[in-house]
């Protein structure tokens, strides 16, 4: 028996492939061909083994890399034969993913089998880095600076990588091995070749990468990198104009982002009045539920360093930094006066890394400025009214790692506010109250000289372990929240949080990701009624049971016409604490891909009635009608000059209908130029919504609305350094209410059944009727003029959402999109990296 590990251990090495990096005194010239002595004697490997389409053949073509390193950078050549198909190698702007040929370079630098970072180029020479973490997870939102170079061969193409010492965490030892993972994609065969091969059916991803040995007294130099940039922008706004008589308003910035790397394992990043107005607008909807829409991340300092704060429970939601808040509640007489514009971020900071070995720690700080909404007084004069008051947002993430497999964590996250109570407007003291009173931003009426806003703590442990073969993860959380200071909040539910309430959250799941055929997966989350952790987090709601599971059955290996498939039954159940049902259903969904490159996902779902407690906002839950409904998805071949994909959902409601879609459609006009359409429609009809309360009671109506969007992007690369993109969304919405009804349930615990729903014949104080559009455009020109330093000119035209009263009539009205008051911004951003 104790032969066993040394048997297994040597059974291991055997199937792990090695490759030994040459140290070198001359570095090869950066230029993609393979040509230079130094690529001659390092020792290369061809070891490659298919994964896509036919798991386990011999490839297609033969694939060669070497790897040589000095005392700067680690350089990795790749030699791709390809002769009997054409080369696909399609121009775009960086970190943009194309359909095309490819190779990819990914390093555990730490050799903690846990985390990665990932290089890319394809054959037109475009670059893409992305960072791997927790084994299986991916954030191709990570950035860096290296380089890289592609060029045409005799025998086909190769590829030259130059990766910094400094970008690259590794312990201080004289002698250590990285593990090691290079992909090919050959894009005309929908081929992906691996050095190490991992089988599909297989749990993991970087504890199953191969070793590159021999790296001896790596010592990187730079500790400092300094990227100053100045902005310049004019902005014009023609609602301003109209209003107080100056619509043009000329405006310029500098600012620093800095990297610092105190120790090779840790590294502290951090911006001082830093612009994202080079950063796409987020794309208009029109949201029907219950819950604050989620928005992607698209800041670059933000996006780096998003894998810390991955764990189950979203505690850190980095758009809260810097969000342009609601306008503020005014008193009568006053208006807003264009449009209330995101919070100023003043700084912010970030250290991450290694303590010890297997501690690692990340530490995020900001701290974004007042924000001021200009308003128009009953006299025609002009004021300035508080939003939101400045504010500071601090995380902190431990995270003890035992081995590849398992961990521990720990996350802290705080939002302090730091209020002037002086500058709120006063209002008249309600009967029988003593002193004066004050508005708050957001509505309330306090005393003068207290709190509008509240501060707020949250903090938690979390958990992760996977199998050794790979197959089994548990995960799970448990966090806390405190509120402090500020009047009483009612939640939608009608929950009240006041200053000192505490709330628990827990989260709990198990998977098999791996394996043959059966996979499956189980969760369980739950929220205290007074938890809150929005504040910095992103949370849907508190008071919460939420049970889900799924189990599906797959194949991996081509058959008959499919290359994979996999059928699945989810169910989900969601209570209230007091186990109101919220939302009960049952999927059945097929996915399968192709042997001619197409995909489709189809499904079938139902929902029994179930109630929904925040729909009116004080707690009164409204029934919901049971509904049967089914999904269809199709892409087709991404190979194409034209492909697309397309998704629809109809769903029967017994009350009404549902529909709703969205596609996409890639024209490939050059292989430097692309066009890419994205439509999305909506429509409803039948349920009753909420539309105001009367004196009786709650007044609902059957709701009919609908949108329609389509989205443009164009990007033309003149080089991989030099693009332009352009971004457009026209958006129509419009919806009106018919057959109103009445319940007299009013607040927390009240149900209001659809059957006990009486007609209601009264005026209304409002119409809720509404139709409304917007079109937001902009263009920007990015120049990488040398390796770090960019120039951006972006020019920004922004017709937001307009909305107006109409009959009772849901319709689209394409006067929206025409000429409205509008804001036009043409900025300039000029980097400078220095490193």
């Amino acid at each position: 028996m104790s032969l066993l590990p040394a048997i297994l251990a040597v059974t291991a090495q055997a199937t792990t492939p090695h490759l030994t990096a040459a140290r070198v005194s001359t570095p090869p010239v950066l230029d993609g061909r393979l040509d230079e002595l130094t690529w001659k004697r390092a020792k290369g490997s061809d070891a490659f083994t298919q994964k896509l389409p036919t798991p386990g053949k011999q490839p297609r073509y033969r694939t060669l890399v070497r790897v040589v390193y000095d005392d700067e950078a680690v350089y990795v050549g790749v030699d791709c034969e390809q002769t009997d198909d054409a080369i696909i190698a399609r121009l775009t702007r960086r970190d943009r993913q194309v359909e095309a040929d490819a190779v990819t370079v990914t390093l555990d630098t730490r050799g903690d089998g846990r985390s990665a970072l990932e290089f890319e180029i394809n054959a037109a020479g475009v670059l893409a880095d992305a960072l791997r973490f927790n084994d299986t997870e991916i954030s191709r939102e990570w950035d860096e600076v290296w380089d890289a170079r592609a060029a045409r061969t005799a025998k086909g193409w190769s590829a030259e990588f130059k990766i910094p010492l400094r970008i690259l965490r590794f312990r201080d030892l004289p002698s250590q091995s990285f593990g090691m993972q290079v992909r090919r994609r050959v894009s005309m065969l929908q081929e992906v070749d691996e050095w190490t091969f991992i089988p599909r059916d297989a749990g993991g991803e970087v504890s199953r990468y191969g070793k590159l040995d021999g790296f001896v007294g790596l010592r990187p130099k730079a500790a400092l990198e300094l990227r100053p940039f100045v902005v310049g922008a004019l902005r014009y706004s023609e609602s301003e104009a109209e209003t107080r008589g100056k619509g043009v308003f000329p405006m310029g910035s500098a600012g620093l982002d800095l990297k610092w790397h105190p120790s090779q394992s840790l590294t502290l990043d951090a911006t001082i009045f830093p612009d994202f107005g080079q950063v796409e607008a987020d794309q208009v909807i029109l949201n029907l539920s219950n819950f604050e829409q989620f928005f992607p991340e698209r800041r670059p300092f933000f996006l780096e360093g998003a894998d810390n704060l991955a764990t189950p429970l979203q505690l850190v939601y980095t758009r809260r930094l810097g969000r342009a808040p609601g306008a503020p509640s005014l008193p009568d007489g006053e208006s807003v006066v264009g449009r209330v514009a995101p919070a100023t971020v003043y700084g912010a900071a970030k250290l991450s890394g290694e303590l010890a070995e297997g501690l690692s720690a990340f530490e995020l700080l900001g701290v974004t400025a007042p924000v001021l909404a200009d308003v128009k007084r009953a006299d025609g004069s002009f004021a300035s009214r508080v939003a939101e008051p400045l504010a500071a947002f601090k995380v902190l993430r431990l995270r003890k790692d035992f081995g590849p497999r398992a961990s521990i964590g720990f996350m802290a996250t705080a939002k302090s506010r730091f209020e002037t109570p002086a500058v709120y407007p006063t209002v008249d003291p309600a009967p029988g109250s003593r002193g004066r009173r004050v508005l708050c931003p957001q509505g309330q009426v306090v005393a003068q000289g207290a709190r509008c806003f509240h501060d707020a703590y949250v903090a938690g442990v979390d958990g992760r372990w996977r199998s050794p073969g790979g197959e089994y993860v548990i995960s799970g959380q448990a966090v806390a929240s405190l509120v402090h200071d500020g009047p009483p909040r009612t939640m939608p539910d009608g929950t009240v949080v006041s200053s000192g309430d505490i709330g628990p959250a827990v989260q709990a799941s198990v998977a098999k990701e791996g394996g043959k055929n059966w996979i499956f997966k189980a969760s369980y989350a739950g929220h205290g009624r007074r938890v809150d952790y929005n504040d910095v987090g992103y949370m849907q709601r508190q008071n919460l049971h939420a049970f889900t599971g799924s189990v599906g059955f797959r194949t991996l290996d081509p058959w008959w016409a499919t290359l994979e498939t996999e059928t699945f039954i989810d169910v989900v159940e969601r209570d209230s604490l007091d186990w109101l049902t919220q939302d009960r259903m049952l999927l059945l969904g097929n996915y399968v891909r192709w042997a001619n490159f197409w995909e489709t996902f189809v499904s079938v779902h139902a929902k029994p009635s179930r109630y929904d407690d925040r729909e009116v906002g004080d707690g009164t839950a409204l029934e919901r009608a049971p509904l049967f409904g089914g999904e269809l998805w199709i892409a087709t071949d991404k190979r194409k000059l034209v492909d697309g994909e397309a998704w629809v959902m109809v769903q029967g409601i017994e009350t009404g209908l549902n529909v709703q879609g969205e596609g996409r459609v890639s024209v490939r006009i050059l292989p430097q130029l692309d066009l890419e359409l994205l439509p999305t429609f909506l429509f409803t009809r039948g349920e009753p919504r909420y539309v105001t309360t009367m004196g009786p009671g709650h007044v609902f109506g059957r709701l009919r609305a609908q949108s329609l969007g389509l989205t443009m992007r164009a990007t033309y690369t003149f080089t991989p350094r030099l693009s332009l993109q352009a971004y457009a969304q026209a958006f129509l919405e419009a919806q009106a209410y018919s057959e109103l009804t009445l319940a007299k349930a009013r607040g927390a615990g009240q149900v209001a059944r659809l059957a006990e729903l009486s007609p209601f014949s009264e005026a209304l104080d409002l119409d809720p009727d509404w139709e409304g559009g917007s079109f937001n455009a902009n263009i920007v020109l990015r120049w990488e003029y040398r390796l770090g330093s960019t120039l951006f000119l972006v020019y920004t035209h922004a017709q937001g959402d307009g909305r107006a009263p109409f009959g009772r009539r849901a319709r689209f009205d394409f006067s929206w999109l025409g000429p409205r008051p509008s804001e036009e911004t043409l900025l300039a951003k000029l980097s400078y990296w220095w490193g």
